[in-house]
């Protein structure tokens, strides 16, 4: 039985993927969380639970052993590259088969923090010699869940630093997996980098209507300065370095940058990905608990 060792299994994209697997009993599943609280949640879909930082080296190496598949998808903090020169480095000498990198979509000739990392990170992979499958993802769907969000009269207000109402493409996390876990049994997605989008694009204003309609509330977006979203973010706790690579991210939503229709997620998958409705549909339940508890 092939062992895959899932880093980041409590995340948006690693859960999804773990849930993917769910039905397969080919696999030996190790996931790896930072935060002790979600070992229920991933518990159900997994052989085997290990909560540590990625700064643990030892306890990196000791869930490294023996792994034929590593799916790595990193949080976005100032130690990402650190974090993932280690890991690739331990997968390179436990001898990992396959790895399947989260990365990010970007513009190849972009000079941002933003890109700089992923760039950095895909290269390392590529360098090592076994197969491997980058995944560069647009926008999630769930991203309006990360924005802060107030309540106001009858309105929840969801904040960002968009400056346009640009019309980009959105992707679900759960199209992500499909398309990660396919990619492990199929050679013509092994080598691969791969860009990520989906199928329709949307405004902000869309997305918001659809949501208020599906959650009957009045929801709306406020569009905030950059500079006054740069403190409200580093009064939560943000790093310097994480806040610009927010803005940055703001910057290709307004400019509409991302919205990319040739993707790569029909020729490999060929099917479309999901719709923004179909979206919100699956996941009302937890929708309906994130807008009550603003």
């Amino acid at each position: 039985m092939r062992k895959i060792l899932v880093l980041g299994a409590a995340g948006k994209t690693g859960f999804a993927f773990l849930q993917c697997l769910a039905h397969s009993d080919a696999f030996y599943i190790e996931s790896v969380i930072r935060d002790s609280k979600k070992i229920d949640r991933v518990d159900a879909f997994s052989d085997k639970v290990t909560c540590f930082e990625y700064a643990n080296e030892s306890a990196l190496s000791s869930a490294m052993k023996d792994t034929d598949i590593l799916y790595l998808a990193l949080p976005r903090n100032d130690d990402e590259v650190k974090h993932a020169t280690v890991i690739i480095s331990l997968a390179k000498q436990y001898a990992v088969s396959h790895i399947i990198y989260i990365s990010a979509m970007y513009d190849e000739q972009q000079t941002s923090v933003f890109s700089h990392s992923k760039k950095i990170i895909e290269t390392m992979i590529q360098s090592i010699g076994c197969s491997y499958a980058i995944i560069r993802p647009n926008f999630f769907m769930s991203r309006f869940t990360y924005l802060p969000a107030v309540v106001c009269g009858d309105e929840l207000q969801l904040i960002s630093a968009v400056t346009h109402d640009s019309v980009v493409t959105f992707i679900d996390v759960d199209d992500i997996a499909l398309f990660a876990v396919k990619s492990i049994a199929e050679p013509s997605m092994h080598n691969i980098v791969a860009t990520l989008t989906g199928s329709q694009a949307y405004s902000m204003s869309d997305s918001v209507k659809s949501l208020s309609h599906y959650l009957h509330k009045n929801i709306v977006c406020v569009r905030e300065d950059a500079a006054v979203y740069a403190r409200r973010l580093a009064q939560s706790g943000y790093t310097p370095q994480r806040i610009t690579q927010q803005l940055e991210t703001f910057d290709l939503w307004s400019q509409g940058e991302c919205e990319v229709y040739s993707s790569d997620y029909y020729h490999y998958m060929g099917q479309a990905t999901s719709s923004f409705s179909s979206y919100i549909k699956r996941n009302l339940s937890h929708l309906n608990i994130w807008s009550s508890q603003v």
